[in-house]
């Protein structure tokens, strides 16, 4: 099972939990550092205290698929329906399970 690194990394972690079932063994971070992408810090004023929110915001298709495609692999969105159920979801799968 693999675990987020670090705040805000689960579409990477997702990734790299998929890429096991074609033998890639990979981390969120290896992910984000081949890819180069940019860690944010965003302020935010909560009541009367300053907080800061961060992680890696650029989680499109076309970018994921620069690193997938290292490994002929492509990242497939499949767009549904509000009343689909999570099942049909499921089957409608395309991936290796």
């Amino acid at each position: 099972m693999k675990q987020m690194s670090f705040s805000n990394s689960c579409c990477f972690a997702c990734i790299a939990h998929l890429l096991e079932d074609f033998d890639i063994y990979v981390k969120d971070i290896d992910i984000i550092y081949d890819l180069n992408l940019i860690y944010l810090f965003h302020k935010v004023k909560d009541k009367d205290k300053d907080k800061y929110i961060s992680g890696c915001s650029i989680q499109e298709s076309f970018i994921l698929n620069k690193f997938l495609n290292k490994f002929n692999l492509e990242f497939e969105e499949i767009l549904i329906s509000k009343e689909a159920s999570h099942v049909t979801r499921l089957k409608k799968a395309k991936f290796p399970l």
